[in-house]
């Protein structure tokens, strides 16, 4: 019988791990066409990442709360507890919250692509992946995915 000894080869493409973390928030938002205290507050960021897994160590590049620490830091902390406003958009009486003017409407979908441009570069340096993000406010949910900025 002829054995052939077989070595194990270590795969070259690396493990990949992905991160999913929910972090709550609270943001009024003026819209021109509902107006103040609309009742439709920004009350959940979500955010997905992905990316290699050390091999020496199986741990991911990042933990849930280097995540949410960073996102605090680059967005977090100028959303959180303001009154959204867009550009040109009238305040015709006291909000509750002090006013944050942003330089678009403070929909759901720009609020998503908002934090995703934040975020991303800041990722990519750490060779991390943002995957999707997510705003969630009482009148629905805007996406924001990888997808949608590839050419």
């Amino acid at each position: 019988m002829n054995h052939k000894k077989v070595r194990s080869q270590k795969s070259k493409t690396p493990l990949v791990h992905s991160l999913e973390v929910a972090i709550p928030q609270f943001s009024e938002r003026l819209l021109p066409e509902i107006g103040v205290g609309s009742g439709f507050p920004l009350i959940l960021i979500r955010i997905g990442i992905s990316g290699a897994v050390n091999p020496r160590t199986g741990l991911f590049k990042l933990t849930t709360f280097d995540l949410v620490d960073l996102y605090n830091r680059k967005v977090g902390r100028k959303l959180n507890n303001k009154t959204l406003v867009g550009p040109n958009t009238k305040i015709r009486r006291k909000t509750s919250l002090p006013i944050l003017r942003l330089p678009f409407q403070p929909s759901v979908l720009n609020i998503s692509k908002f934090v995703f441009l934040k975020l991303n570069p800041i990722l990519n340096r750490k060779e991390l992946t943002l995957e999707f993000v997510t705003a969630t406010f009482t009148d629905g949910t805007g996406v924001t995915k990888r997808k949608d900025f590839r050419k």
